[in-house]
C-alpha cells in the first residue's frame, strides 16, 4: 500500500515483519532493555558495520521502572 508524502513511516513489529522490511530501512529507533526475558520473537541481528549510531541516550535502574534501558537512532551508511 502507498505511504503517500510521508516524510517517515514507523514500523512496530513483529518479528517476521522487522525481518522483511529490514533491507528497506535507512533509520532505527532502538530500544534496549538492560535484562534477559526469553521470548521465541527477536529484531532481528543487524551488521554495526552498516549503521552509524546518531544518538544514544541511556536511561538506569529507577524507582519507577525495574528495568535499565538505552534508546539509540541508528542510521544506515551509504
Amino acid at each position: 500500500a502507498a505511504v503517500g508524502d510521508v516524510e517517515e513511516l514507523m514500523i512496530i513489529g513483529g518479528g517476521n515483519v522487522y525481518e522483511q522490511l529490514l533491507p528497506m530501512t535507512d533509520r532505527i529507533y532502538l530500544t534496549r532493555v538492560h535484562t534477559h526475558i526469553d521470548g521465541d520473537t527477536y529484531f532481528p541481528e543487524i551488521d554495526p558495520a552498516d549503521w552509524r549510531s546518531m544518538n544514544t541516550e541511556r536511561f538506569p535502574v529507577a524507582a519507577d521502572r525495574e528495568y535499565g534501558f538505552t534508546f539509540e537512532m541508528l542510521e544506515r551508511r551509504s
